[in-house]
Formats: structure tokens, sequence, C-alpha cells
């Protein structure tokens, strides 16, 4: 397998990729697996994913997430899912707004999560990459989602009168509590440097 990147491709048609994906990588046993299985985990919790939506595919998020409106009745929750919606309560729109709008007001996040100015720097969200390496004998076939994906053109340092393609790699997390402490906990707890290092 060639590596490829593939800025278009919808979150359905890259899970039919082929490929090992952190997912997968991540829980190398049906024990873990298992063991996964029990344990809260945030990252499937609606808002978690709604926050991700709010801020990196901004125009597709009141098409795919809306408000509840205190009508959360298994009629309408089974009306919304077949309409590919999720409902969100007050709430969480009301945490989405102001994560969003802390982005939105800090200048580095902005710069780093929100689409630049016209020719400064190619950002895209949601891009799919696949790539292959030798491990143990035979060639596996991996692939990745990236939340966002830089490309900068910089000096070439082999040869000055040049540029050279630069990559910058984000990847949005939601944590619980913002202390360095507890980032550092929820890094570690659900191996998020793997999950960079698989990149």
């Amino acid at each position: 397998m060639r590596p490829s990147i593939h800025y278009d491709r919808a979150f359905s048609e890259y899970r039919a990729m082929p490929g090992l994906n952190w997912s997968i990588l991540k829980h190398p046993t049906a024990l873990a697996q298992r063991y996964h299985a029990t344990q809260p985990d945030g990252e499937h919790d609606p808002l978690y994913s709604a926050l991700h939506c709010a801020i990196l595919e901004p125009d597709r998020f009141p098409v795919a997430y809306q408000l509840a409106d205190g009508r959360r009745t298994a009629a309408r929750k089974a009306e919304a899912e077949a309409a590919g919606v999720t409902l969100l309560t007050d709430r969480d729109m009301e945490t989405i707004e102001r994560v969003r709008a802390a982005v939105e007001g800090h200048a580095e996040a902005a710069e780093w999560l929100l689409d630049p100015p016209e020719g400064e720097g190619d950002g895209a969200n949601e891009v799919s990459i696949q790539w292959s390496e030798p491990h143990g004998g035979r060639t596996w076939a991996f692939k990745a989602r990236l939340d966002r994906l830089i490309v900068e053109r910089v000096p070439d340092l082999a040869n000055p009168d040049a540029e050279a393609p630069h990559a910058y790699i984000i990847d949005l997390k939601a944590v619980p509590r913002v202390s360095a402490r507890h980032v550092a906990v929820e890094i570690a707890r659900r191996g998020y440097h793997g999950q960079l290092a698989h990149y």
C-alpha cells in the first residue's frame, strides 16, 4: 500500500478503508477489549463528539446536532436517530458555545484550530491517511483520521534556495479538568501520546 492522504472522505468511507487504526491497536488483546468495554469513556459521550464537530466542522454542526428542547422522548430520539441527528440538552449546548467562544477568543488556539486567512498555510480538517509498515516478518496496513492537518512551506535546510513542506497534526481532545496535572493524567490514562505516535 502506498502512503496516501485523503482530504475528502466521509467518516463512513474512512471506516471502510483497510488498515489498523489506533482504536484497534490500543486494545491488542481480547481481555483488554473486554475491560475497556466496561469502563466509562468520555469519547463516546455525544457532548465530546459535538464539541469536536462545532470547532472543526461548524458548517456540519447544525445539521448533525440539535437541541432536544425538552422533548427527549423515545419517539423523538428515534426520529432524530433516523435523520442522523444527535440530540443535545440545553446544558450541552451552553457548554459547546462557551468552548467555541473560548477557542475563537484565544489567539493561539484560533490560529491552530480555525481556518487561516487566504494564502497563510494549508489547513484541512478530518483528513484520512493510509500507509504500511513491516513488523514481525509481514507488512501491515495502517490508517488514521487526523482532526486537523496543516501543511506549510518552510526553507529547506539542505537547500537554502528551496522550500520544503512542513506538516503539523492537530488532535483535539476534551478533558474534564484543565490543570496541568489533570491533563497529564488524562493523556496517560487514555493513551493520547500513543495515538499521536501512531499518526
